[in-house]
């Protein structure tokens, strides 16, 4: 045919194009061929007919046959057969014509022709379909073409098996790009694809590349993974033994990277896989694992032991997107994961699903404990963990994991300290022996702090298997200090494990084993918690038996047992360690007598031969103070009802003993005594106890309160018995009518304040129940049938709270106004005119607290109140807006009696107030009560008297005083004196003589008062030179004493205006004055203004009578007066003829010197002749005194030519010293300081600056 021959040409050779198109036509279906080369003609009809004309003649069938050379028994299916295979023998050899030109040259593929080729892919010729995917295959990327009918085309071609290899190299090639395999790919075509591992094809790289195009197809898609269908047909392949690892591996990565994707993976995958993991390569192996440790993490893995080996090798996974690979650990890998701490991780997961593993993978966990692989040694510590919660550790394995508790990983050295305790708890709980060293190393494990991995805490888990082995081993095993360095610990700081300790230690002293003092410490102070009390008692019971020495605290706190605990299991562990102590150690003298007090108890308790040694020592002790035990008061209550009386009675004073040292007596003690009480008898010892039991507040039965109320009859033992119903009363209790009026009755006897506070309360608490009140006054009355006796109760109520206020005790008072303030509002009673006068007195006093004076005025403000009354209370309660505002109510009420706050602000008004000072004092003057004005107020009106310079104020100052006096009060020296210097002397002597009746005056003031108004009511000449020798003799006095004259002195001698007459005859009584007068110039220089004083002075200069005192006097009158006196010009002219000619008075020529210098600083003198006669003297005060004088006349203009000289010679010496020229007029002081030297030594200065020269030689 033409078609073969064009197609062996394309096997070599090009085709043309009109060729190609040509053939082109030949690519159609075979309705499409036919129509084009049989037209519009029924071919098939026409050979119908053909072959009826020649069948109908044998002639031309034979040579029909011949010539054609057909079978002689074709027919007319068959010829229609033929034709239709040749239709189709041409389309195959015109696609595959064309499709030898297209791999020469893809250019002839047209868009025209490629579309038209497209519509074949599912073509039903195998063959011609099979060109036709090769065809549009070749051409890749072209958007004439439709790929996915190509891919579908091929998945179909692979599905029917035809050409296999090169549908699945198709389909790989599309699955390497991640669009067209997301685009292409889906459950069905990845089913199809997996069908091909259930068929025996040999050729593996067709298996590989469909292992490989559903690996891209897991990488690239969102898909879940494999479903059941094809991991059954992976399942075939890797079951296949005719493969090879290569390709069960490719196998492996679809499992895993399904197994990724996938949350549970059929159990039928991990049998095949645990099936055929020996039986392959490492790299399957590792593959296998890589596929356990994912589906572990969700799955339960039961057979994993085999996995344990691959702990202990270093493989390394290399992963580049889907592709995996393996290769052994190096430097180059060293951060990519390893294939063991998967297969650690597994453990790990396994083991957290309860899943058992053997011995042998426990021991390979603990050797992976060395890898290198920092996350294997961590999960492989891990896995260990996990497994000493359900697995038992071999003790050879626990030795080796001992070893890695202080890794460096703080993973490790966590999970291996707990699987180490842990297992070490499971050992010991099997009984199997812990060897020693384990028990040793405990210590090194437990937890003191935490021991935390992320937000996982360990610490009690570790802590509570330490705790559970030695537990265990106490009572076979003596521990270590550090063991026992834990037990402290837990005593003194953990609570949650105190029991378990104690427990522990309660095992390891029942043997032979004894507890350091330490722990014994840590014991003592908890041994107060409840819930431990009784098994630490226990522990020390061990601990004493064993002689060991117990602390106080302990023996203190087993003493208190003795009297707190009714259990008679601690009391006799109690007393049990407490007498082994005592043999064993020295015990606290108090310790040891509640021991003794023990003994006597159980002694007496026991009936033993020596009870009544017994209880005359319990006697003695109880008196001392010791208080009885648990097991004293059982042996008490047997006592009293012993038949010998000594000890009954001696049992009774012991229950006094204990009574009075506040020790409470049980109930049934009490019942027991009850009985014993006959009320008509007088029983004291019983009558004391009944009282201490009220005391102690316990609890007081009915029976016995009938008998006590039987008793109040008794008159012998009244006081007692009313005391006791008084101290119930005190503690709230209900007292009836028979006992509220013998209270009353009582109260009105009792004086002592003490004994008053003890009733006042019961008298109070009956008022202040009204409904109590009313109703047993109702139920007196209805007894009595008295309609007054309600009156006759309030009354005696009322007279009682009044009788109490009489007191000076503050808190009886209150108490009693409480009373009053209850009567007045529960039962509208009215107070009387005694009540109410004592209570004005209470608020009145200064010692009246605020809220004591304010509920007293709620009292009176309600009350009916009498004149007198009502202006006490005004006074009392006086308030104001002002200081006049209250002056102006106190005018208002006529003589009133004043009290101590008004006094008060009154006191406060003189000392601040000036305009209203006048109307204070004419308030004093009309109260009635001024012996009550306070000495604060008295000392306010003499500092007024003494500042004050207004008539009428002094005129009532002095009126006040004297009234004040009249009245009997004691006035103060200062007081007495401010009346002395009145001026208006003979109301002074007056009232002043009324001081004198009322106390007695000072010797030395009624010499000033003698003095004072002798002076100034002299009546005769004889009788003022008397007082006013009386008076310089005084003051000579005084001045003998004090060195100096007082101010009183100096004024009365001043004020005294001593006339001349009387002195001008007498020249000692004149030389006495004067000497005075200099006394008091030098003693107060301020007194040279006075001219009576400096005139006096002069004249006896200008007389020539001169003395020390008088120049020194003189030199004030210079300083002061500035020579501004009368005849100082006459006194300076006698001063220079005294230096001139008179010898007699060379002692005092320096004292007239200075007086010259003085007079030249203060006015410009004529003569300074004696001045400069001395500037060289060698007295140094001599000539200092003159060089001052000199250089204040030089200063004021004159002319000393000596003082020049003086001043020049200094100059020279000083250039000399010192080489600096040196001014005169600026360096007076300069000359001063020299002329006050004792010698002139410049040297001094010599190497000093100027400006230093006054100091260093004022210093040397």
């Amino acid at each position: 045919m033409i078609a073969n021959i064009f197609l062996k040409i394309s096997e070599k050779y090009m085709l043309t194009d009109k060729t190609i198109t040509l053939l082109m036509q030949c690519v159609d279906d075979l309705n499409g061929l036919e129509k084009k080369i049989f037209g519009e003609s029924n071919w098939r009809t026409d050979i119908e007919k053909e072959f009826k004309s020649l069948m109908s003649s044998s002639s031309k069938k034979r040579e029909f046959l011949q010539v054609n050379n057909i079978r002689h028994d074709i027919d007319e299916e068959e010829s229609i057969r033929i034709i239709l295979s040749e239709l189709k023998t041409l389309r195959l050899v015109a696609i595959s014509t064309i499709r030898n030109c297209a791999n020469r040259n893809s250019e002839i593929l047209t868009k025209r022709r490629l579309k038209h080729m497209g519509k074949y892919t599912e073509d039903d010729d195998k063959e011609f379909k099979r060109c036709i995917l090769e065809i549009l295959k070749s051409v890749k990327n072209d958007p004439n073409v439709d790929y996915k009918k190509v891919f579908n085309g091929y998945l179909k071609q692979l599905e029917q098996g035809d050409d296999i290899e090169s549908s699945i190299d198709h389909i790989y090639d599309q699955s390497k790009d991640e669009k067209r395999c997301k685009e292409l790919f889906n459950v069905n075509s990845i089913t199809v694809i997996s069908n091909l591992f259930r068929q025996d094809i040999s050729d593996e790289k067709i298996m590989i590349n469909a292992c490989a195009t559903i690996n891209n197809y897991l990488q690239f898609s969102s898909t879940t993974g494999l479903n059941e269908t094809q991991l059954r047909n992976y399942c075939n392949l890797i079951n296949n033994s005719k493969y090879s690892g290569d390709l069960k591996t490719e196998a492996l990565k679809s499992i895993v990277l399904t197994v990724e994707k996938n949350n549970v993976v059929p159990e039928f995958i991990i049998e095949t896989l645990f099936e055929n993991i020996n039986k392959n390569d490492d790299k399957f192996y590792n593959f296998v694992i890589m596929f356990i440790g994912i589906i572990s993490k969700r799955q339960k893995i039961e057979n994993i032991n085999n996995l344990s080996t691959k702990l202990l090798e270093d493989w390394i996974i290399i992963r580049d997107g889907a592709e995996i690979d393996f290769e052994k650990c190096s430097q180059d890998n060293s951060d990519c994961q390893s294939i063991s701490s998967i297969v650690a991780q597994i453990f790990v997961n396994s083991l957290q699903k309860n899943i058992k593993i053997s011995d042998e993978s426990i021991e390979n966990l603990t050797k992976a404990l060395k890898s290198k692989d920092k996350q294997t040694c961590i999960l492989s510590a891990k896995s260990l963990y996990l497994a000493s919660d359900t697995h038992n550790i071999k003790n050879e394995v626990l030795v080796t994991l001992k070893e890695y508790i202080d890794n460096k990983i703080n993973d490790v050295s966590v999970y291996s300290t707990v699987a180490y305790a842990r297992g070490l708890a499971k050992l010991s709980s099997a009984n199997e022996a812990i060897m020693t060293s384990h028990i040793g190393f405990l210590p090194n494990i437990y937890v003191f702090e935490d021991l935390q991995l992320d937000k996982e805490s360990f610490t009690d888990v570790v802590n509570e298997s330490i705790l559970f082995i030695l537990s265990r081993e106490a009572p076979n095993h003596e521990f270590e200090e550090e063991i026992f360095q834990i037990f402290d610990h837990i005593l003194s700081f953990e609570s949650d494990y105190q029991k378990e300790i104690i427990e522990i230690l309660l095992k390891y002293s029942a043997n032979r084993y004894s507890i350091p003092d330490s722990t014994v410490l840590a014991l003592e102070n908890i041994i107060n918690t409840p819930e431990l009390f009784v098994k630490i008692l226990e522990v020390f019971k061990n601990v004493v038996r064993k002689k060991q020495i117990i602390g106080e605290k302990i023996l203190r706190i087993v003493a208190d047992n003795l009297y707190l605990s009714s259990d008679n299991d601690i009391l006799n562990k109690s007393f049990y360690i407490l007498n082994m102590a005592n043999d064993n150690q020295d015990i606290p003298d108090d310790i040891f007598d509640i021991l003794e007090l023990e003994m006597a108890s159980l002694t007496v308790r026991l009936g033993l031969s020596d009870i009544n040694d017994a209880v005359t020592y319990l006697c003695e002790k109880t008196k001392e103070g010791k208080k009885v035990t648990i097991n004293g008061f059982r042996a008490l209550s047997k006592a009293i009802i012993h038949n010998q009386l000594t000890l009954s009675e001696n049992v009774l004073k012991i229950l006094l003993n204990i009574s009075n040292n506040r020790q409470m007596i049980p109930n049934d003690l009490i019942d027991k005594i009850v009985e014993k009480f006959d009320p008509k008898l007088v029983q004291p010892h019983l009558i004391e106890i009944f009282e201490n039991l009220v005391k102690n507040n316990q609890d007081i039965s009915e029976k016995l309160l009938t008998k006590l109320t039987i008793a109040l009859d008794n008159r012998i033992i009244f006081d007692k018995v009313i005391f006791i119903f008084l101290l119930r009363g005190q503690q709230g209790e209900i007292l009836s009518e028979k006992i509220i009026r013998k209270i009353l009755v009582k109260f009105f006897t009792i004086e002592n304040p003490l004994i008053m506070q003890q009733y006042l309360p019961v008298i109070c608490s009956v008022i202040e129940k009204k409904d109590y009140f009313k109703n047993h006054i109702q139920n007196l009355s209805h007894k009595t049938n008295d309609k007054s006796f309600n009156t006759n109760i309030i009354e005696a109520i009322k007279k009682a709270l009044t009788y109490a206020l009489k007191t000076d005790n503050q808190d009886i008072i209150r108490k009693s106004i409480s009373g009053f303030k209850t009567l007045r509002s529960l039962h509208q009673v009215e107070f009387e005119k005694e009540s109410i006068e004592i209570l004005l007195q209470i608020a009145a006093n200064i010692n009246c607290d605020e809220s004591t004076k304010e509920e007293i005025s709620e009292l009176l403000s309600s009350s009916k109140l009498e004149g007198n009354q009502k202006i006490a209370y005004e006074l009392i309660y006086l308030t104001s807006d002002s200081d006049s505002d209250f002056l102006d109510k106190l005018i208002d009420i006529e003589k009133p009696k004043l009290f101590k706050q008004n006094f008060d602000k009154i006191n406060s008004i003189i000392d601040k107030n000036s305009e209203l000072k006048l109307q204070a004092l004419k308030i004093l003057l009309n109260c009635l009560n001024k012996e009550n004005i306070p000495d604060k107020l008295l000392h306010s009106i003499a500092a007024l008297l003494e500042s004050n310079k207004s008539e009428r104020i002094q005129s009532l100052c002095c009126k006040l005083i004297g009234e004040i006096v009249k009245v009997g009060r004691i006035v103060t020296n200062k007081i007495i004196l401010l009346v002395l210097d009145l001026k208006e002397k003979e109301k002074s002597a007056d009232i002043i003589k009324l001081i004198a009746e009322n106390q007695t005056i000072p010797e030395d003031l009624q010499d000033i008062i003698r003095l004072s108004l002798g002076i100034h009511l002299k009546k005769t000449t004889d009788s003022e030179l008397l007082c006013l020798c009386e008076l310089l003799k005084y003051m000579r006095k005084e001045f003998g004493k004090e060195q100096k004259f007082s101010d009183r002195s100096i004024s009365t001698l001043l004020e005294s205006n001593i006339s001349k007459n009387i002195i001008k005859n007498n020249l000692d009584l004149t030389n006495e004055l004067i000497n005075i007068y200099a006394l008091i110039l030098m003693q107060d220089p301020d007194k040279s203004s006075n001219e009576i004083i400096v005139d006096s002075l002069e004249n006896t200069i200008l007389s020539k009578r001169v003395t020390k005192n008088i120049l020194n006097a003189y030199k004030e009158i210079i300083k002061q007066k500035k020579f501004q006196t009368n005849r100082f010009s006459n006194v300076f002219g006698v001063f220079i003829d005294i230096l001139n000619h008179n010898e007699h008075y060379k002692n005092l020529h320096i004292d007239i010197l200075v007086c010259i210098a003085l007079a030249s600083e203060s006015t410009k003198i004529s003569e300074f002749k004696y001045l400069e006669s001395n500037l060289s003297n060698d007295n140094e005060l001599i000539r200092s005194w003159s060089f001052r004088g000199l250089r204040a006349a030089y200063e004021k203009g004159s002319n000393s030519l000596i003082f020049k000289q003086w001043c020049n010679h200094i100059v020279a010496k000083l250039e000399e010293k010192t080489k600096i020229n040196i001014d005169i007029d600026s360096s007076l002081d300069l000359f001063e300081i020299i002329a006050s030297l004792e010698s002139n030594d410049f040297s001094k200065i010599q190497d000093k600056p100027q400006y230093q020269w006054n100091r260093e030689l004022f210093m040397f």
